[in-house]
C-alpha cells in the first residue's frame, strides 16, 4: 500500500520542519534499501534513553493492540509496535518520513498504514477505535495540541489510552519567548534543530489531557532519571547543525545532577519531600498518560 496523503494546511512551522528533513532525503531512502534487519534499523533508539522510556510504556500493552502512533520520525516507534504484532496506523506530516516508513513496511510485511498528514487532521483517518494513541516527543510539534488531544479522544475506544512520551518540559524558571529565541538563533542549545517546536509546562501538558475529556491523567518519572549513563552517553554524541548539544563542562554537572536525583528517588521519605514538588516546577523529565472513559 502506498502512503496516504490527507490534505492539510501547512503553517510556517511544519513547512520549514518538512523543508530541514527533505535535505536528508537521499541518505534516508538510502535506509531502505540498506536495512537488512529491521531489528537493527531500530536498535540504536530503542537502547537509548528515549527509546527505554518509549519501550517501558508500550511493554504494558496487551498482544494485537491497533495503535495510532502520531509524528513517528524516523519510524523506529511504528517499526518496534509493528514487530511486537500490533496494528498499526502511522500519522506524519514529512513526505520523506512517511516513504521511509511505508518503505521499510512493505520490505519486511509489517502491518503498518502510513498516513501523510498532522495531527490536526487526525479525523479525516477512516479506522477508529484505537487501544492507544501514542505520542512520543511529537505533541509539542502540533500547533493546536488542545485539538488534536480531543481528536484522539474521539478516535479512542472506551478505557483506550493516550500516551505523551519524551515530551520537553519548560522549567519554571525560564519563559516561552526565551524558548523561542533559542530556537530562532541557538538551537543547538536546546537540542533542537529548530523545526515546528513548541514547549510547555508540566501543569499544561495535565490541563490539555484534562480539557480533552481524558479521566485521571497520571505522570510517571522518565526513566532517564534512573540511567544516568545512558543519558550522558546520548548527549556526548548529539549534534544539531554540526555542533554538539553539550559542553564537557555542562554535561559533568549533569551527570552529578541525575545521580543526585537517582539517589534521592530511592528512598521513599525523601522522594516524597521532593519528587512532587520537582515535577510540578517542570524540573525533572516525566512521561504522562491518560484514559478515555
Amino acid at each position: 500500500m502506498d502512503v496516504i496523503k490527507i490534505a492539510f494546511q501547512k503553517s510556517s512551522g511544519v513547512e520549514k520542519e518538512i523543508e530541514v528533513w527533505e535535505r536528508d532525503r537521499q541518505d534516508l531512502l538510502k535506509a531502505i534499501e540498506s536495512c537488512q534487519d529491521p531489528n537493527e534499523y531500530i536498535k540504536g533508539y530503542i537502547e537509548s534513553a528515549n527509546g527505554m522510556e518509549f519501550l517501558t510504556h508500550v511493554a504494558r500493552f496487551a498482544p494485537n493492540q491497533k495503535v495510532l502512533d502520531i509524528g513517528f520520525g524516523h519510524g523506529e516507534t511504528s517499526l518496534f509496535l509493528a514487530l511486537q504484532g500490533h496494528e498499526v496506523i502511522s500519522l506524519d506530516p514529512s513526505p520523506i518520513f512517511c516513504e521511509l516508513l511505508n518503505g521499510l513496511a512493505q520490505k519486511f510485511s509489517l502491518p503498518i498504514r502510513v498516513y501523510q498528514s498532522t495531527g490536526e487532521a487526525i479525523d479525516q483517518i477512516p479506522e477508529t477505535a484505537f487501544d492507544a494513541c501514542i505520542f512520543t516527543a511529537s505533541l509539542h510539534h502540533c500547533d493546536s495540541p488542545l485539538h488534536v488531544l480531543k481528536l484522539c479522544h474521539a478516535k479512542l475506544k472506551k478505557g483506550g489510552k493516550v500516551l505523551l512520551i519524551n515530551e520537553p518540559l519548560l522549567k519554571f524558571y525560564r519563559s516561552k519567548k526565551w524558548y523561542q529565541h533559542m530556537l530562532e538563533f541557538h538551537p543547538e542549545k536546546v537540542g533542537h534543530y529548530g523545526g515546528n517546536e513548541h514547549i510547555y509546562f508540566y501543569r499544561e501538558y495535565l490541563k490539555l489531557l484534562e480539557d480533552s475529556g481524558y479521566s485521571s491523567p497520571k505522570d510517571f518519572l522518565h526513566l532517564r532519571l534512573y540511567h544516568p549513563r545512558v543519558v550522558i552517553r546520548d548527549d556526548l554524541t548529539r549534534q544539531v547543525n554540526g555542533q554538539y548539544c553539550i559542553s564537557d563542562l555542562k554535561s559533568c554537572i549533569k551527570f552529578i545532577i541525575l545521580l543526585t536525583i537517582k539517589n534521592l528517588i530511592k528512598y521513599k521519605f525523601l522522594s516524597s519531600l521532593f519528587v512532587g514538588p520537582m515535577k510540578r516546577l517542570s524540573l525533572i523529565p516525566v512521561s504522562f498518560e491518560a484514559i478515555k472513559n
